[in-house]
C-alpha cells in the first residue's frame, strides 16, 4: 500500500500587533499519515496546504484614550458634560 501524506497545522505564533487586527503565522508541515512522521513538503498536495497566515485580534496592548470634558449642557442645575473616548494602542512615549 502506498504511503498517504497529509498537512499538519501547528500552533499559531503571536499576533504581529499588540492592539487591533493583524495576523499570526501558523506553520504547516507534511507528515506521513500512518505514523505522523515528518516528511518532505513535496509529498503533500500543495493545493491542500492550510493557510500559514491567519487573522488575529490582539487587545493586550490596547488602552482607553480619554479626551477632555466639554462644557456643561446647562448654566444652572443638573446637566451633562461629554468627552471623546476611543480604545487604541498604548502610547510608547
Amino acid at each position: 500500500q502506498a504511503d498517504a501524506y497529509q498537512w499538519l497545522s501547528h500552533a499559531p505564533g503571536a499576533c504581529n500587533v499588540s492592539c487591533g487586527g493583524g495576523h499570526h503565522a501558523r506553520p504547516a508541515s507534511c507528515i506521513r499519515w500512518l505514523d505522523g512522521a515528518p516528511v518532505d513538503d513535496s509529498l503533500c498536495t500543495s493545493q491542500n496546504k492550510p493557510a500559514t497566515l491567519e487573522p488575529c485580534v490582539a487587545t493586550y496592548g490596547c488602552a482607553w484614550h480619554l479626551g477632555e470634558f466639554g462644557a456643561c449642557s446647562t448654566l444652572c442645575g443638573a446637566g451633562t458634560r461629554h468627552r471623546a473616548t476611543h480604545c487604541g494602542a498604548t502610547s510608547t512615549t
